[in-house]
């Protein structure tokens, strides 16, 4: 069963406890190798599972959260969520700028 470090306690926490919508994913009985394969073709066929996934919402925010830069999450490569992240970044600062 994976872990983490739940930052409050410091107590190691089930994944699927900390983060319920795990349960839910697509991916779950998947060989995770495939959404972190460095080929395009194994991208594409990753970004299909989570297509089809009830949670991919949740899993692209878990991503863009804690700044996952490897592998598919939610649906979206590494490349395009830091692609996402620039434009939000770009939005912000304009926004920001004309007040």
């Amino acid at each position: 069963m994976a872990m983490t470090i739940h930052r409050d306690t410091l107590r190691p926490v089930p994944l699927v406890e900390e983060r319920s919508w795990v349960a839910l994913s697509a991916c779950r009985d998947i060989d995770s190798d495939l959404f972190f394969s460095e080929t395009r073709s194994a991208a594409r066929n990753a970004k299909r599972v989570c297509a089809g996934c009830a949670v991919v919402d949740e899993c692209l925010d878990y991503a863009l959260e804690i700044n996952i830069r490897f592998g598919v999450w939610g649906g979206m490569s590494t490349s395009e969520r830091a692609a996402m992240l620039r434009d939000f970044a770009a939005t912000r600062d304009t926004d920001l700028a004309t007040g």
